[in-house]
C-alpha cells in the first residue's frame, strides 16, 4: 500500500513537471541587487526541483551520519546475540556430553547476551551438579541470580540440588520463596513432596500427595505408596489410643490394603496399651495374607488370654496349611505356656519345612528354660556358625498336651 502511494506521488510530480515544461509563456525576474535575473517559468520550476532534491539528499546524508553509531551498535548487538544463541545451542549438547571445561567456555560465551545469560548459567550449573562439582555448581547458580527471567528456574534447580545433597530442610526453605504461580506446577509439588518426606512433615505429605494425584502428577499406585509411608510414620509417633483411633479412622480402602499400614496400626495399638484392638487388626491382616511382622507382634500380646491366642494360632495353622511361620508362632506360644512337647513338635516341623534362625533360636530358648543347657549351648553355637542349617538335638521324651 505504501509503495502504491509513493508511485502515485511520483507520477503526479512527473505530470506537473511535464505541464510546466510545455507551457512556458512569460518570464520571471529575480532581483538580487545590484543584479537581476530573468528566467522562464519552466527553468524556475526545474531549478526549484533541483534545489529540493539536493536539499533532500543533504538532509538524508546528515541523518545517516548522526544515526551511524546507533546503527553500528544494533549491528554489533545482533551479531553478539547470534553468537550467544549459537553458544547456547552448543552448550546444550556439551552438557549431555559431560565435558565441564567445554561447558564453561560455551557458557561464558553465551553470557555476552543478556537474554542467554540466565539459561546458560543454569545449564552450566546442572552440568556441574551432574558431575558432582558442588563448588562450580554453586558459582554458576550465583551468576544466574543477576540474569533477568531466570528466577523461577533458579528456585527449582536450587531446591532439586538441595534434595540431591540430602538437605530437605534447605529445599523447603528455597521452595518457600517461590512466587505464587510457580507453586501450582506439578514439578514444584513433586519437589515439595520429596522435601516434606525428608523432613518428616507427614501431614503435609498427605495433602501434597492428594494435590499431585488430582493434577495427574502421581499415579494411583505411587499415591498409595506415599500415603503408606506417611501413615506408618504417623502411627509410629502416635502418643495415645485416641490419636491411634483417629488415624485408623482416616484410612481408606486402599490404605487398609497396604499391609505395612495395617502392621503399623497394630504396633501402635499394642504400644499404647490397646492390645485387644491390636489383635483385631492382626486378625484382619491374616484374613487375607500371611504377615511375619504381624505374627511376631501377636506373640507379644501378653494381656490376651493364652487360650485365645493358641486357638487363633491353630485356626491360622489350618487356614495356611501348616505354614512354617504359623508353626513357629504356635511353637513360641506353647513355650510361653510351658507346653514343651507341643512347642518342640511345632518348631521342629517349621524348621524341617523352612530352616530359619527364628525357629532354631526358639528351640534353644526352650531347651534353656527346660534346663537342657547342653542342647541349648549346642544350638546357640550352630546358629552363630550357620543360622539356617545344622543338626538339632534329640526331641524331648516327656510331652505335655494342650488343655482341652
Amino acid at each position: 500500500m505504501r509503495l502504491l502511494i509513493k508511485l502515485l506521488i511520483v507520477l503526479g510530480l512527473a505530470a506537473v513537471l511535464g505541464l510546466l515544461i510545455r507551457y512556458h509563456e512569460g518570464s520571471v525576474t529575480i532581483s538580487l541587487p545590484p543584479d537581476s535575473y530573468e528566467l522562464a517559468p519552466n527553468e524556475l520550476a526545474l531549478g526549484i526541483l533541483a534545489m529540493f532534491a539536493l536539499g533532500y539528499v543533504v538532509v538524508r546524508v546528515f541523518i545517516h551520519l548522526f544515526s551511524l553509531p546507533e546503527s553500528l551498535g544494533r549491528w554489533w548487538g545482533a551479531r553478539r546475540r547470534r553468537q550467544a544463541e549459537q553458544a547456547l545451542r552448543d552448550l546444550v549438547l556439551a552438557v549431555h556430553e559431560g565435558d565441564l571445561d567445554k561447558v564453561d567456555k560455551l557458557a561464558e560465551r553465551a553470557q555476552r547476551d543478556e537474554a542467554c545469560a540466565g539459561p546458560s548459567a543454569l545449564m552450566a550449573a546442572r552440568a556441574a551438579h551432574l558431575a558432582g562439582d558442588v563448588a562450580r555448581r554453586n558459582q554458576w547458580v550465583q551468576r544466574s541470580a543477576s540474569a533477568p527471567g531466570a528466577d523461577r528456574a533458579r528456585i527449582m534447580f536450587a531446591a532439586e540440588s538441595a534434595l540431591d545433597d540430602q538437605r530437605p530442610g534447605d529445599a523447603l526453605a528455597i521452595l518457600g520463596r517461590a512466587p505464587t504461580p510457580l507453586t501450582a506446577s506439578v514439578q514444584f509439588l513433586r519437589l515439595k513432596l520429596r522435601a516434606l518426606e525428608g523432613t518428616g512433615r507427614w501431614r503435609e505429605v498427605l495433602d501434597v500427595a492428594a494435590a499431585l494425584f488430582a493434577r495427574k502428577g502421581l499415579d494411583a499406585q505411587a499415591q498409595v505408596q506415599v500415603r503408606a509411608r506417611a501413615y506408618e510414620a504417623l502411627f509410629e509417633v502416635a502418643q495415645g489410643p485416641d490419636e491411634v483411633d483417629a488415624l485408623y479412622a482416616e484410612l481408606g480402602r486402599q490404605d487398609l490394603g497396604a499391609g505395612s499400614v495395617m502392621e503399623a496400626a497394630a504396633e501402635a495399638y499394642a504400644r499404647t496399651g490397646e492390645e485387644l484392638k491390636a489383635l483385631r487388626v492382626i486378625e484382619r491382616i491374616l484374613e487375607t495374607r500371611l504377615s511375619p511382622a504381624a505374627l511376631v507382634l501377636f506373640t507379644r500380646l501378653d494381656t490376651i488370654p493364652p487360650r485365645d491366642r493358641l486357638r487363633l494360632a491353630e485356626r491360622w495353622q489350618r487356614q495356611y496349611d501348616d505354614d512354617p511361620l504359623i508353626l513357629a508362632t504356635l511353637g513360641r506360644l506353647c513355650i510361653a505356656e510351658g507346653l514343651w512337647g507341643k512347642a518342640e513338635e511345632c518348631l521342629r516341623a517349621a524348621n524341617a519345612k523352612s530352616p530359619s534362625p527364628f525357629t532354631r533360636l526358639a528351640l534353644a530358648e526352650m531347651y534353656e528354660a527346660m534346663g537342657r543347657q547342653q542342647d541349648a549351648s549346642m544350638l546357640y553355637k550352630d546358629i552363630a556358625r550357620d543360622p539356617h542349617g545344622g543338626r538339632l538335638p534329640p526331641p524331648v521324651d516327656e510331652r505335655r498336651r494342650l488343655p482341652e
